[in-house]
C-alpha cells in the first residue's frame, strides 16, 4: 500500500471507531429511528469523507433527443470495397493498420433534411477523408454527365482541377448537378 504497518493500522482504528460511532452494522436502522440532534456528534478528529451531508440528493437527469441520418453501412461498405478504399479523386489508399485501410463513402447530395439526398451507391463517391472534406465543403466538385466527368477544384493550382474522373460504378447525374448548383448558389 506504500505506508508503514503502524499508520495504516492507526488509520483502521480511527475509521473502525467512527463505523461503530454511527451505528456500526445497524447505523441505518438507527437513522431512521434518530433525528439529526440525536445521532452522536461526530469527533473533530474524523477523517473528513466521512462528512456525507447532502449526498442523499437525488441526481438530476434530462432526456435528450438526437437525430441521426439513418444510413445503408452496407451499401457504403460494398462501394469502398469495390474501390480497394482507394480515393477516386487523388487514387491514395490510406494504410491504417496491417492490411487494413482508410476511406469514406461521400454522398454527392447529402442525405436527410434538407437536401434529401438518396441514401443509394450512385449518389456515393469512395473518398479519402481530406477530399471528402473539400467534397461536403464545395472546395471540389463535378462536372459532367453520362459517365464523362471532370474534378473543378476551387484551390488555385490544385493538381486535381479539371482531372477526369473514371468511376467504375453508375454515378447519378442529377445528384452531381445538384452538389454544383448547391455549392454556386452558396458561394455568391
Amino acid at each position: 500500500m506504500g505506508v508503514t504497518e503502524a499508520f495504516a493500522t492507526s488509520q483502521a482504528t480511527q475509521i473502525l471507531d467512527s463505523y461503530i460511532q454511527v451505528g456500526g452494522p445497524n447505523r441505518f436502522s438507527a437513522i431512521q429511528k434518530a433525528t439529526k440532534e440525536e445521532l452522536p456528534e461526530a469527533e473533530e478528529d474524523a477523517p473528513s469523507w466521512l462528512d456525507q451531508e447532502g449526498t442523499d440528493e437525488v441526481v438530476e437527469r434530462r432526456v435528450i433527443e438526437i437525430q441521426q441520418q439513418k444510413r445503408s453501412r452496407k451499401t457504403a461498405a460494398s462501394l469502398k470495397g469495390h474501390y480497394k478504399n482507394t480515393c477516386m479523386l487523388c487514387g491514395v489508399r490510406l494504410q491504417i493498420a496491417e492490411e487494413q485501410f482508410y476511406s469514406e463513402a461521400a454522398h454527392i447530395r447529402p442525405i436527410g433534411k434538407p437536401h434529401d439526398g438518396p441514401d443509394k451507391s450512385d449518389n456515393m463517391l469512395v473518398l479519402c477523408p481530406n477530399h471528402h472534406l473539400q467534397f461536403d465543403r464545395g472546395i471540389l466538385s463535378i462536372k459532367g454527365t453520362k459517365g464523362k466527368y471532370k474534378i473543378v477544384s476551387k484551390v488555385a493550382d490544385d493538381p486535381l482541377h479539371l482531372k477526369e474522373l473514371k468511376p467504375t460504378h453508375a454515378l447519378d447525374d442529377d445528384c452531381i448537378d445538384w452538389h454544383s448548383q448547391w455549392f454556386a448558389v452558396k458561394r455568391n
